[in-house]
């Protein structure tokens, strides 16, 4: 895409317009982009990557990378690869995506997850419960897991 659309679509009213579209809860007809944003193959463009990675080094090397979501793991290997960090993924509610797609998309998807791992350094997950049904649902060996519960200690 020519530099001037990348400009336009960047720009704050385009994105707010894209943000009232947003917020869809079906995975109805989703299905095929949700295991192209896991594999990570087709989902970030080259170009778009390296804007990402020349915008997470404008200011030096990274030491470490935070994907918010397992939906997003296939950035993993692509940012490993160029940056040479670690990068951990938090897990909440993958599974509640994930489930309500049909088959074969539900298997695949947590199949691809399992394959994705391997490229980051950690998990982090809210519960031991979800640590154990993530575990369950793709084969990642338990140590690659930390609990973080949510919330703060008030003492």
């Amino acid at each position: 895409m020519p530099v001037f659309l990348d400009k336009i679509f960047d720009s704050a009213p385009m994105l707010k317009m894209a943000a009232k579209r947003a917020g869809t809860t079906r995975t109805e007809g989703l299905e095929e982009m949700t295991l192209n944003m896991i594999k990570g193959e087709n989902a970030f463009p080259d170009k778009e990557l390296q804007r990402l990675v020349d915008y997470l080094t404008k200011d030096g090397k990274p030491d470490i990378i935070h994907l918010s979501n397992a939906l997003i793991i296939g950035l993993s290997r692509r940012l490993k690869k160029k940056l040479d960090v670690k990068i951990v993924c938090s897990l909440l509610n993958e599974d509640d995506w994930i489930d309500e797609m049909a088959e074969p998309f539900q298997s695949k998807a947590w199949e691809l997850i399992s394959k994705e791992a391997k490229y980051v350094d950690a998990f982090l997950t809210p519960s031991n419960y979800y640590k154990q049904l993530f575990i369950s649902k793709t084969g990642i060996p338990e140590e690659n897991f930390n609990v973080v519960p949510l919330g703060f200690d008030s003492a």
